[in-house]
C-alpha cells in the first residue's frame, strides 16, 4: 500500500532522507567524500552519486585503508610537537656512519618513529651532538623491545604527550613528556605514566 505524503509532516519526510542519506554516505569511501566537501553544489552531490555506485570494499580493506589514515595522523600529531630527522640528518648530527645508526637503533641506544617504512628521528633526543642518557635507560626500563615498530612508535608518541609536573607551587605545570628526560628524577613519573596508558590501551 502506497504511502500517502500529504499525511505526513515536512519534518517526517526530511528526517526519513537524512537517515537513508547517512547510510548511504556510510557506503561512500573516504577520499570520496573528502573531495565532495570541498566541492560547490550540486557538484558534491553528483561526486557522491557516482562514488555510491562504485563497488563496495571488502571489510578486510576499508579496515586496512582506516589504518593507513591511522598512522598518518599519528606521524602528523608527533611532527607537529617535536622536529623528526631524516636518517641522513641524524647521521651528521652525531657524526656516525649508517650502519652505526643502525646498529643503535636495534640495542635501543636511540628511539626512532618508523612510517611506511621510512625512519624518523626525534630531536629531542640530542643534545650536545649526543644521545641523551635517559633514552636507553628509559627503552630499558619501559621494557620496550628496540625492534617492534609499533612499539617504538608508541614509546615516541608517548613521550611527545602532555604531562602535569609537579612544580614548586601548589599547582602542576603541564609540560611535553620529552622535557623531563634530562632530569633522572623524573624516570620514575615516566615510567608510571607508561605503564598506566599500557595498562588502558592507550
Amino acid at each position: 500500500m502506497s504511502v500517502n505524503t500529504a499525511e505526513i509532516s515536512r519534518e517526517t519526510l526530511v528526517e526519513e532522507l537524512v537517515r537513508r542519506y547517512r547510510v548511504f554516505l556510510n557506503r561512500v569511501p573516504m577520499p570520496a567524500l573528502e573531495k565532495a566537501l570541498v566541492l560547490a553544489h550540486p557538484d558534491g552531490l553528483i561526486e557522491l552519486a557516482k562514488a555510491g555506485e562504485e563497488e563496495p570494499l571488502s571489510i578486510e580493506t576499508r579496515n586496512q585503508l582506516v589504518m593507513a589514515r591511522m598512522r598518518g595522523k599519528a606521524l602528523e600529531r608527533v611532527q607537529g610537537r617535536c622536529d623528526l630527522l631524516k636518517s641522513s640528518q641524524a647521521i651528521e648530527l652525531l657524526g656516525i656512519s649508517r650502519e652505526t645508526l643502525s646498529q643503535w637503533v636495534k640495542a635501543g641506544r636511540i628511539v626512532v618513529y618508523t612510517n611506511n617504512g621510512r625512519k624518523h628521528y626525534p630531536a629531542f633526543q640530542f643534545r650536545n651532538n649526543r644521545v641523551l642518557p635517559a633514552i636507553p635507560r628509559l627503552i630499558s626500563e619501559l621494557g620496550v623491545d628496540p625492534q617492534d615498530i609499533e612499539a617504538m612508535n608508541m614509546l615516541v608518541q608517548h613521550l611527545v604527550d602532555d604531562v602535569a609536573c609537579p612544580s614548586s607551587g601548589e599547582s602542576s605545570e603541564v609540560v611535553r613528556r620529552f622535557t623531563l628526560l634530562d632530569d633522572p628524577a623524573t624516570d620514575a613519573l615516566l615510567k608510571k605514566d607508561w605503564d598506566s596508558e599500557i595498562e588502558t590501551g592507550l
